[in-house]
């Protein structure tokens, strides 16, 4: 049996609009309604939240959602979204969330 795995990506800086991922909107975080989205497919077996901020992790684990602590040179406004997708997938293979990749 094939499970689905929802990713998100969540880093603590941001130029524009600082700890944007926790800002509250209509008294949710933009992370919590992202969560909260997920949760609502069916079809997604397991969320985690990739970061570097502990903030960001710890509303992950509230939500009982898997947490990847994401190293700060993944997560600058410059970093290759591709590398972070490469981590997260290494930390799976590590944790043996699944034997094949695809």
């Amino acid at each position: 049996m094939y499970k689905t795995f929802c990713f998100i990506f969540a880093r603590e800086g941001s130029k524009r609009i600082p700890n944007k991922n926790l800002q509250k909107i209509n008294n949710k975080s933009l992370l919590q309604i992202t969560i909260d989205f997920a949760k609502k497919i069916n079809e997604i077996n397991e969320i985690f939240v990739s970061s570097d901020s502990k903030k960001i992790l710890n509303v992950a684990k509230k939500n009982n959602v898997q947490t990847i602590k994401r190293p700060k040179f993944l997560c600058t406004s410059k970093s290759d979204v591709f590398k972070s997708w490469k981590h997260a997938i290494h930390y799976l293979k590590k944790k043996k969330f699944f034997l094949i990749i695809f």
